[in-house]
């Protein structure tokens, strides 16, 4: 199992729990631009 954590400590914690058949990476990507610069992104 890979955890990844991206954005800036200090502002709220999101945590995306990654589907089958879809990597965190891509859920991430999906995801980042309307998370972006607003919150933690705990990706597992």
């Amino acid at each position: 199992m890979f955890i990844n954590e991206y954005g800036n400590r200090n502002d709220p914690t999101v945590i995306l729990l990654a589907p089958m058949m879809i990597s965190g990476s891509d859920l991430y990507s999906q995801m980042s631009p309307f998370l972006q610069d607003s919150y933690t992104t705990i990706l597992k």
